[in-house]
C-alpha cells in the first residue's frame, strides 16, 4: 500500500471517527432534551389532573376532562394514569395503570412537588414513572415510549454517514496528494543527482513545516555533495598536472641515457638526477596524503603539551645552516617556555614550510626574521623576509592547493606547502595570515592558543 493511500485512509478514518463522536454526543444531548420536555409535559398534566379533582364535578365528567387534557401525548396508549386521594384511596385509572398500588413512599411529602424515575427498557425504549403530590390528590403517571430521535439517527447512519465517508475520503485524497507531491519532488531531484546532474535542487516550498526543514537540509547536503565532487575533480586534475612534469623529466633523462653507451660517471649522474626527481614525487605524494584526508580523520589524533619554543628554535637553526650557504641572514628571536596543545609531527610542518619558503624566496644576501612571542592568551609565530613579495590579488589564493605565484615561476615547488600549513592550522584551531606587497617582502603569522 502506498503512502498516499495510507494517508488517505488515515485522514478519512479520522474524520469519520470525529463525525461519529459528534453523532454520539448529539444523540446524548437530544435524549436529555427529550426527557426534559416529557417531564415538563407530565408535570403540566399532573397539575391539570389535580385541578380537575379539586373542582365539584361528577367523577365521570372529571375522567373525561382529564383524558381530554392529556392530548399532548402523541400515543396516549403509552401513558398510564392512576389518581389517589390524599389519604390513599383510588379515584381514577387510565391506560395500564389500573393495577397500580398506592405506595406513600413513592410520593413527595410536600404539595406541588414531584419525584421522577427514568429507566431504559431496551436501547431505544425508556419509561418515566412520575409521582406528583397535588393540593387535591396524588397522581401517578407512567410513560413508556420509544426514542423519538431514532428515526433521525437511522437516517443519519444509513444516509449521511456514507456521504461523510465519501467526502472524507476525497478530502483525505486531496490533502495527501499535496504532501505526496512534495515527496515526488524530492524523489525526482534525487534521481537527477543520481544521473549526474549535481546542480539539481528541490524546488522551494511555500509551506513552513517539518517537510520544509527536510527539503532545506537535503538541498544543503546536495550543495555539499556538488562542492565535494567539484573539489575532487579539481584536485584530481591538479594531481595529474603536478605529477606529469616530474614523470616526464624522469622518462626524458632515462631515454637520453639509453640512446648511446655512456661511462659510469654519466650513468651515476643521470641516476642521481632521477632519484632526486623521485624524491620530489615522494614529497608531493606525502603532502597530498595530508591534504586529502577529511577533517574527521584527524579527530583521533592525540594532542599533547608541547614546548613550542624548543621546536621552533631547532627548526630555525637547521634552516639557518642552509641559508648561510645562500648568504641569507636568518635572525631568530624566540621567547622561552611557550607551550601549546598540539600534535608534534603536524605542527612541525607549519614551521618547516613557512621558514623554508621565506629562505627560498629571499634574495641573495637577503634577510629572514623568525619570531615566537607570547601575546595575551596566544602564542604568535611569525616569519618575515625581504623577498619579492606577493601581489595583492594573490594573497587570498596562496593557501590553495597547487597554487604558485606568477611572480615566482623561477622557484621550484609543488604549491602544496602553504595549503598544508592552512590545513594543520585548522586542525589545531589556529589562524594563519599573510601581509605583503610587491617588492617589500612578506610576513606570515600563525596564532596558537597558549597552554598556561
Amino acid at each position: 500500500m502506498t503512502i498516499k493511500t495510507k494517508l488517505t485512509f488515515l485522514t478519512a478514518g479520522g474524520m469519520s471517527l470525529l463525525t461519529l463522536v459528534f453523532l454520539i454526543a448529539g444523540t446524548i444531548f437530544s435524549v436529555h432534551e427529550t426527557l426534559l420536555v416529557k417531564r415538563h409535559d407530565l408535570k403540566y398534566a399532573a397539575k391539570g389532573i389535580d385541578a380537575l379533582f379539586g373542582s365539584s364535578r361528577n367523577p365521570a365528567e372529571i375522567k373525561k376532562d382529564m383524558l381530554a387534557g392529556l392530548r399532548f401525548v402523541e400515543k396516549p396508549k403509552n401513558l398510564g394514569v392512576a389518581v389517589f386521594s390524599l389519604d390513599g384511596r383510588p379515584l381514577a385509572f387510565s391506560g395500564d395503570a389500573g393495577d397500580a398500588q398506592f405506595d406513600p413512599s413513592n410520593y413527595p411529602k410536600t404539595p406541588d412537588d414531584h419525584i421522577v424515575h427514568t429507566s431504559w427498557r431496551t436501547w431505544n425504549h425508556w419509561r418515566i414513572m412520575f409521582y406528583f403530590h397535588g393540593e387535591n390528590c396524588l397522581v401517578r403517571l407512567k410513560l413508556q415510549q420509544r426514542l423519538e430521535i431514532q428515526d433521525d439517527i437511522a437516517l443519519f447512519l444509513f444516509g449521511s454517514l456514507p456521504l461523510i465517508l465519501v467526502l472524507s475520503f476525497l478530502a483525505g485524497r486531496l490533502i495527501t496528494a499535496k504532501v505526496v507531491e512534495r515527496f515526488h519532488r524530492v524523489e525526482d531531484t534525487a534521481a537527477q543527482i543520481a544521473a549526474g546532474n549535481l546542480s539539481s535542487r528541490i524546488p522551494p516550498s511555500a509551506y513552513n513545516d517539518e517537510l520544509s526543514v527536510v527539503e532545506a537540509n537535503l538541498n544543503k547536503a546536495f550543495e555539499e555533495l556538488e562542492s565535494s565532487f567539484n573539489k575532487i575533480m579539481e584536485f584530481s586534475s591538479d594531481i595529474a598536472h603536478e605529477l606529469r612534469t616530474p614523470l616526464t623529466v624522469v622518462a626524458g633523462k632515462l631515454e637520453v641515457a639509453l640512446r648511446e653507451p655512456r661511462n659510469t660517471e654519466e650513468y651515476q649522474a643521470t641516476m642521481a638526477e632521477v632519484i632526486e626527481e623521485i624524491a620530489g614525487l615522494h614529497r608531493i605524494i606525502d603532502d597530498m596524503l595530508i591534504l586529502v584526508k577529511p577533517e574527521n580523520a584527524y579527530k583521533s589524533i592525540t594532542f599533547e603539551e608541547m614546548n613550542i619554543s624548543e621546536m621552533v628554535r631547532d627548526i630555525a637553526t637547521s634552516h639557518k645552516v642552509l641559508a648561510d650557504t645562500m648568504r641569507i641572514a636568518v635572525e631568530i628571536k624566540i621567547e622561552d617556555g611557550l607551550k601549546i596543545l598540539g600534535n608534534p609531527s603536524l605542527t612541525r610542518l607549519i614551521f618547516t614550510n613557512i621558514i623554508g619558503n621565506a629562505i627560498k624566496f629571499a634574495p641573495e644576501s637577503g634577510q629572514v626574521e623568525v619570531r615566537l612571542t607570547s601575546s595575551g592568551d596566544n602564542v604568535v609565530f611569525s616569519v618575515t623576509d625581504n623577498g619579492p613579495g606577493i601581489p595583492e590579488d594573490e594573497l587570498d589564493k596562496i593557501f590553495t592547493r597547487f597554487y604558485r605565484s606568477k611572480s615566482n615561476n623561477d622557484k621550484r615547488g609543488s604549491g602544496l606547502g602553504l595549503a598544508i600549513v592552512k590545513k594543520v592550522c585548522d586542525i589545531h584551531d589556529a589562524t594563519v595570515s599573510v601581509e605583503s606587497s610587491p617588492g617589500h617582502g612578506a610576513t606570515f603569522t600563525v596564532k596558537f592558543k597558549q597552554k598556561h
